[in-house]
């Protein structure tokens, strides 16, 4: 089985992220690419960024998450009262009709 070569396209948009081919570059890059020192770090730092960003990203969803489910769990507890207080007016508003019909005696 004969391998070929595959040639790999030059990107013919500007993208600050893949640098243009240098005279007196150092090294080879993935994409057939001779990054420069100076790229090659702004390239690592800026993917260090990126990194950070979205670990702080990740941290607040998680925070997020957590305050929906404690919401859910008073939400709940909300709703459960809601329910003790139409029972508990219920049996005074009861209470209350029979003393007035002992006390009116009719």
């Amino acid at each position: 089985m004969a391998s070929s070569a595959v040639a790999v396209p030059v990107p013919t948009r500007i993208d600050p992220l893949i640098p243009t081919p240098r005279r007196g570059s150092v090294g080879a890059g993935r994409n057939g690419f001779t990054l420069m020192p100076d790229e090659a770090r702004r390239i690592d730092d800026r993917l260090n960024d990126l990194l950070v960003s979205f670990a702080r990203v990740e941290g607040k969803l998680d925070a997020l998450t957590a305050a929906r489910d404690d919401h859910e769990t008073r939400l709940r507890t909300l709703e459960a009262w809601r329910w003790v207080q139409l029972g508990a007016s219920a049996v005074s508003g009861g209470a209350v009709a029979g003393i007035v019909k002992l006390l009116s005696g009719t």
